[in-house]
């Protein structure tokens, strides 16, 4: 018998009789259940009684769109109606939102009640009966299993919005792929249309405008705004209490929440939070909310928003788990809080709640970090289980090498027995001949000699006599059937010795390898885009000083559960059983922390196969542009610009002046790698009969099996150390096919491109690109290069223009180069189209940790050694002399840098013409995506040194290749479903082997400092206050931002300093304030900018007019403190005695 209240059925009945259609009576009892505090008898007949009357109730006609021109179309009544059915849709959801809340706290309750009884020591716990906690539990039950669904006219209703919007998206472009978990962005016209009806106007804007612009503008009040940011390891949200001048950084009122595990409602205790005060640079910022839309908002309205999130996280969280939205962002390159409360609450414009609370789920995300692309906006990292996959695959790939191993050991045995049976069998037939011969000998001596003594003796008589009757017995019996005996006999004895031969070799094959297991990158063993990175973690871990990747919690995982230790070697020794080879010795760092020469790439034993391959038998090698494919003008000369060192030359460029009236000629060849990656075809009858995506298909699966393509996106990149490179490719494969490697005999495959400059000009007219071959490419240093760019440039200064007739054919090519490179640096100057936004300027190296302390200029004493690097200057420090000369300036740099900038744009502009899509470098940073027209450049130029490079150049010659054949439809052979399904990959990867990279240069760096420091020290040390000092050539100051870099020059490496007063405890630049005001009160000084130091410390921004020195300047530093191991330098101006 059931408990109901009588009056709330009458009462549900009444609501619920137009629109509830309930089958069973079991959804009735749940129901009731949850609705009802007091119970009265109902017994079952009612309740079917009931499920009769509800389920015959007749439902209202519902009209089958809703669209505009639909509504006019409806009459007055239909009309009515119809805002019936919205109102009555509303409510129900409104009713069935109470009856989940209403079930949520009975499910706590009874939660909360069980775990009270079972947190009571045993004996206090036996005094309850049994039925307690067993009745509480099967109610718990009847409520999970109890689920509120849409009501019938919910379901139609709903589903006819559905359909109006799957009509819509079919209308519209493929932009957004239906497969896909979340509508990945293209940034093109047609896109921001759609992403603009998605979500609003704002979006577009936010898309085309980057977070600095807003800084700029002056409609955008920073002030009483809302900022979230990333402060240490965590995400934070405050309010905006001031603004540098400049904008560089914020004086924010932070909000600092503390996790509580306890779930309970009622749980806003004002120990859950605090506010404090810090300074954040303009970099940490994650998002910022308009004042425009939300108004100036205070510290307080945040704090309850965060009363609100607490009373509504599990409800929230629960709603989150449970559907699908957690899967929606992990593609997306970067989104912000805005962004993502659109898509979770399904409204265009999110309210302040909405956004708290998705950025309350964002910061607490594990798998979330700051994107690290546009320095703005959240970014998914690798979730668990694509770690747990990744593990899986080479567990199980772990599991069937040692199958094999046990399967080829039996192999291997099997044969050495067969080789032992061979070699008993002879030595038994031996045996057995020479007992025979040994017992007729014997027999036949003993009978023609009593005496055994006597038979020795004479030996040789009888052996002449048993010679002469062999010979008589063989000519009367040997006849031509024991010839042919004979002869076969021979043959059998010659095969056996073949067959033992073989064998013994197949035993030495097996022994020296013992196995021959395929790789896990072979076509047998595919991995997935996601694997890329952790296989690179585990390169960079074997090779990384100090085991600093020990606490990485995908590394520690990955060699755990596949039971390797937790170490560089242990990474090494991993990487060795999935088929990666070493090919000069261990990948590690020994007791003195000295690396090891070895290879950096996860390179396999098939990718040597193919090597060899290509450099024994290039023709067996199908080249689909061969038929297209001119010899290059061999009249004009090719020459490549490089270090000396460099052994993967991958461009070089030629100059023609002379040969059109109208034009000066560039040409910038590209070693074309792509040659070697052939774009497998159908015959073009039955590419005609088949679908373009089949044939597409069948061309991305001959590239995506081809092991160089599977080996550069592995290794994605070449590494730079101070004591040498890591390639991308191995050196073998890479001096055969690089552009210096270039001969009549083997010419080099090249795509050309080739630009058009009206006379006199800097400014591209027109371009052509295609396949070439090169015999023969002059190989300069940049050095040599400007000498004698400066050399010609003397001689004219000295002897007027007219000695430039008499210049030889390479002097004319490169004054002609210089020439060129003028001209396209006024032209860039006039168009304001600044090369570094092509990121050819060499980058500071911003990685190495110098601290600035007790920053104190005073201009009228000269304490500060600073002096003019016009000049060379020698002085002496403690017992150390140093002398400083000029800096060298590389024109052979520039032109280098100016013609890949100018192909880079070439190649731009012919991506957007096809509608190809590749990877794009904005501001150094990689990308898949056309961010901005003025800083967004194609990267092809590096094939073999740059996977990113390498897969524009495939897109780049599939296009080639359909319009040479002149087939109907040209596309590239990648679309953007495959580019966007890498990109994040390709992109969070390149920032581990940078960072890795940083890491390691670090290393080296400070080894060489800390012998100099070291050599210092002995020379001084008598002295105890003496402080080693280097000098540094200040290259750049920003003003701005407090930050100057100077580069170690006798290192030849550069790095960041900073003035500011307000640092980010992220950030390795600090300013030590304490010691500020120390050095003005010791100082004594009565100087304006003094007083203003030690009076405004927290306000002062302006800094500038305290730095005594420019750029070009170079500045002697004492060395306040050095850690090798934690890679830190910390370095204060000299200051004389």
């Amino acid at each position: 018998m059931l408990k109901v209240n009588v009056n709330l059925i009458k009462n549900n009945l009444k609501i619920y009789n137009v629109t509830t259609s309930i089958s069973t009576t079991t959804q009735i009892k749940r129901f009731y259940i949850k609705n009802n505090e007091n119970f009265e008898t109902f017994n079952d007949q009612q309740i079917n009684d009931t499920v009769k009357r509800i389920s015959s109730l007749p439902l209202p006609k519902i009209k089958s769109s809703l669209s505009i021109e639909d509504k006019k179309k409806l009459t007055d009544v239909e009309k009515r109606e119809n805002r019936a059915r919205k109102k009555e849709v509303k409510r129900l959801e409104l009713e069935r939102e109470k009856m989940n809340k209403k079930n949520q706290e009975k499910k706590n309750q009874l939660n909360e009640s069980i775990k009270s009884i079972e947190r009571l020591p045993m004996g206090i716990r036996l005094l309850y009966p049994n039925s307690v906690t067993s009745n509480m539990k099967k109610k718990l039950q009847i409520l999970n299993e109890n689920s509120f669904e849409q009501t019938q006219l919910e379901k139609e209703f709903n589903g006819q919005k559905l359909q109006q919007e799957k009509e819509q998206q079919l209308n519209s472009s493929d932009i957004f792929n239906k497969n896909k978990q979340f509508n990945i962005l293209e940034k093109n016209n047609e896109s921001l249309k759609h992403m603009g009806l998605l979500f609003g106007k704002e979006i577009v804007n936010e898309i085309k405008k980057p977070l600095n612009d807003y800084y700029n503008d002056g409609s955008y009040n920073l002030i009483n705004s809302v900022i979230e940011f990333s402060f240490g390891d965590k995400f934070y949200i405050g309010i905006v209490l001031d603004v540098s001048s400049d904008k560089r950084v914020f004086k924010v009122e932070r909000l600092k929440t503390f996790d509580n595990n306890n779930n309970n409602e009622n749980n806003d205790q004002d120990n859950d939070y605090s506010t404090d005060i810090i300074y954040v640079n303009k970099f940490d910022i994650v998002d910022l909310w308009g004042t425009k839309r939300y108004g100036e908002i205070k510290i307080s309205e945040l704090i309850e928003l965060e009363k609100q999130y607490r009373k509504e996280s599990y409800e929230f969280n629960s709603y989150l788990s449970a559907s699908s939205l957690n899967t929606k962002f992990k593609n997306e390159l970067e989104f912000t809080s805005n962004t993502v409360s659109k898509l979770i609450f399904n409204t265009s414009i999110p309210t302040k709640k909405q956004i708290y609370f998705a950025f309350k789920y964002l910061s607490t995300n594990t798998n979330v970090i700051k994107s690290k692309e546009a320095k703005n906006g959240f970014q998914f990292i690798t979730t668990n289980e694509f770690l747990d996959s990744f593990i899986k695959k080479i567990n199980n790939y772990l599991i069937e090498k040692q199958n094999n191993i046990s399967k080829q050991l039996d192999e291997f045995n099997d044969l050495e027995d067969d080789l032992e049976q061979v070699e008993e069998e002879e030595e038994e037939e031996e045996e057995d001949f020479l007992k025979e011969f040994l017992n007729i000998y014997t027999e036949n001596s003993l009978n023609k000699t009593d005496n055994y003594n006597e038979f020795i003796k004479d030996e040789e008589e009888v052996e002449e006599v048993e010679e002469e009757e062999e010979e008589k017995e063989s000519i009367d019996e040997y006849s031509e059937e024991d010839e042919e005996n004979e002869a076969e006999s021979e043959e059998e004895e010659e095969d056996q010795e073949k067959k033992n031969d073989i064998l013994k070799k197949e035993i030495k094959i097996l022994k020296k390898n013992r196995i021959n297991n395929k790789s896990i990158i072979s076509k047998e063993n595919q991995l997935s885009i996601g694997d890329v990175y952790y296989l690179n973690l585990l390169k960079v871990a074997a090779l990384s000083p100090f085991n600093s990747f020990s606490d990485d919690q995908a590394f520690r995982k990955i060699l755990t559960e596949l039971k390797f230790e937790v170490s560089p070697k242990g990474a090494n020794k991993l990487l060795k059983s999935i088929g990666f080879l070493d090919k000069d010795s261990d990948c590690l760092y020994d007791g003195n922390d000295r690396i090891f020469k070895s290879n950096f790439g996860l390179w396999s034993t098939e990718l040597f196969e193919y090597i060899e391959k290509i450099i024994n038998q290039p023709n067996e090698i199908k080249d689909q542009l061969s038929e297209n494919r001119v010899i290059f003008n061999e009249n004009l000369p090719v020459v490549a610009l490089d270090n000396k060192t460099t052994i993967a030359v991958d461009d070089a460029f030629s100059i023609d002046f002379n040969s059109s009236d109208t034009f000066d000629k560039l040409y910038v060849h590209i070693a074309d790698v792509s040659r070697w990656i052939p774009q497998e075809q159908q015959q073009e009858q039955q590419q005609q009969q088949r679908q373009q995506e089949e044939v597409q298909k069948e061309e991305q699966e001959s590239v995506l099996n081809n092991i160089l393509y599977k080996t550069s996106f592995m290794n994605l990149k070449s590494t730079y150390f101070p004591q040498g490179t890591y390639h991308l490719f191995p050196p073998e494969l890479i001096l055969s096919i690089s552009l210096s490697s270039a001969s009549k005999e083997r010419p080099i495959s090249a795509i050309t491109v080739e630009m058009n400059f009206l006379k006199g000009s800097g400014k591209i007219d027109s371009y052509k690109i295609y396949p070439t071959y090169l015999t023969n490419v002059v190989s300069l240093t940049k050095g040599q290069a400007t000498r004698y760019i400066e050399d010609s440039l003397n001689s004219i200064k000295s002897d007027g223009d007219t000695v430039i007739e008499s210049f030889s054919v390479g002097q004319k090519l490169l004054y002609d180069a210089y020439d060129l490179l003028n001209r396209r640096k006024q032209f860039r100057i006039e168009n304001n189209k600044n090369l570094e936004n092509f990121s050819r300027i060499p980058n500071d190296k911003n990685s190495l940790v110098v601290k600035r302390q007790g920053f104190y200029i005073n201009d009228n004493d000269k304490k500060t050694v600073v002096f003019d690097n016009d000049n060379s200057v020698t002085f002496n420090h403690g017992n150390v002399d140093f002398k400083v000369s000029k800096s060298f300036h590389s024109i052979g740099n520039e032109i280098v840098d100016e013609f890949l900038s100018s192909t880079d744009d070439v190649l731009t502009d012919f991506f957007k013409k096809n509608g190809i899509h590749g990877f794009y470098k904005r501001f150094g940073q990689m990308t898949y995506q056309r961010i901005s027209n003025t800083n967004t450049f194609i990267a092809a130029t590096s094939p073999l040194r740059n996977f990113p490079h390498l897969f524009n150049q495939i897109q780049l010659t599939s296009i080639l290749i359909k319009k040479y054949q002149n087939q109907n439809d040209i596309y590239p052979i990648f679309n953007w479903n495959n580019i966007s399904s890498i990109g994040n990959e390709v992109i969070k990867t390149l920032d581990l082997k940078q960072a890795f990279e940083s890491k390691l240069v670090d290393y080296f760096v400070l080894q060489s400092i800390n012998k100099d420091i070291s050599s210092q020290r002995i020379k001084n040390s008598s002295n105890p206050k003496f402080k080693p000092i280097l000098v540094g050539l200040v290259q750049s100051i920003d003003y701005g931002a407090k930050t100057f870099t100077v580069e170690l020059l006798k290192y030849k490496y550069s790095s960041l300093a900073s003035f500011s007063k307000f640092s980010n405890s992220k950030k390795p630049f600090k300013n030590n304030n304490n010691n500020n005001n120390n050095n003005n009160n010791n100082n004594n000084n009565n100087n304006n900018n003094n007083n203003n130091n030690n009076n405004n410390n927290n306000n002062n921004y302006d800094h500038s007019k305290d730095i005594p020195f420019s750029v070009g300047h170079n500045v002697v530093l004492s060395v306040e403190e050095f850690n090798l191991k934690t890679l830190v330098l910390e370095l204060s101006f000299l200051k004389k005695k």
